[in-house]
């Protein structure tokens, strides 16, 4: 009887340590993923600075495709696109 009880005291310590470490990784874990949304929301509110800069000088960027509306001073407007590396601007008058 005393070597069963040794057994399952064993598997019991066994058990407990395991259970204690996927509770650290789990911790790791979680606070690798808190660092990366603090990251990505952190790289959020400096683009929209950036697009709030470049509204502020009459450059628009319309979408996800980065067409690019710009309002010259005398209320003349180009749209400006990217397509393969090269830039083209159309006037929209």
């Amino acid at each position: 009887m005393g070597r069963e009880k040794l057994q399952w005291q064993l598997e019991r310590e066994a058990a407990e340590q395991e259970m204690l470490s996927k509770r650290k990784e789990l911790a790791r874990t979680q606070l690798e993923v808190e660092r990366g949304m603090k990251d990505v929301k952190e790289q959020r509110d400096q683009l929209y600075r950036k697009l709030d800069l470049l509204k502020a000088q009459g450059i628009e960027i319309l979408g996800p495709n980065m067409s690019v509306l710009k309002t010259s001073g005398a209320g003349e407007q180009s749209q400006v696109q990217e397509v393969r590396g090269f830039l083209f601007t159309f006037f929209l008058n």
